[in-house]
């Protein structure tokens, strides 16, 4: 099977698992080994602004350092 991504070339561009799409409309057309062709098309919305909160406040002493890190 062949898959072909547009528009663009998204990581994985050839492959069926593909990441890094922008917001958008994209369409994939599949190819098999006879040639046969189907296409799908999706629409990527991009989400509103995330808004995060850290809690509890944390108070270090004065020689003490942390590090936070918070993926989302």
């Amino acid at each position: 099977m062949n898959y072909q991504w547009s528009p663009g070339t998204p990581i994985g561009d050839g492959t069926n698992q593909i990441s890094g799409l922008a917001a958008g409309l994209w369409s994939c057309i599949i190819v098999d080994s006879l040639g046969c062709t189907i296409t799908y098309s999706a629409e990527i919305i991009e989400p509103s602004q995330i808004d995060v909160s850290v809690f509890p406040q944390i108070i270090l002493a004065s020689e003490v350092t942390m590090e936070v890190q918070l993926l989302v």
